[in-house]
């Protein structure tokens, strides 16, 4: 139990800092379009963000996190697609969620690529 705890919460980490890398490189006018949705996590180190977190909220947060990659990667992909870190975004997004009809799923921590 405990290491499937401290998985989850790398997961979330992960992720979050993914988020924060990719913030940094927006254009100012998409970090001022998205500056609401993504201010819990850039007012603050992803470290900083996941020591809050209770072991019972992560499954909330993948999905939260889900909803917010989701979302940039629709807005976004067209003018960062030649940007380096807009790739790596990218593949992290594929490689934890899926989207079917527009929904989007938490990949099972089994089915992720190391």
């Amino acid at each position: 139990m405990a290491m499937s705890n401290i998985r989850n919460y790398g997961r979330v980490h992960l992720l979050i800092e993914m988020l924060i890398r990719f913030y940094r490189v927006l254009k100012e006018e998409d970090k001022e379009r998205f500056k609401d949705m993504l201010a819990a996590y850039t007012k603050q180190t992803s470290g900083q963000y996941i020591y809050k977190l209770e072991r019972a909220e992560i499954p909330r947060e993948l999905e939260k996190l889900g909803e917010i990659y989701h979302k940039l990667h629709e807005a976004l992909r067209g003018g960062y697609k030649e940007i380096e870190i807009f790739r790596i975004f990218e593949r992290v997004y594929q490689e934890h969620f899926t989207v079917v009809k527009n929904k989007v799923t938490v990949k099972k921590n089994e089915k992720l690529h190391s």
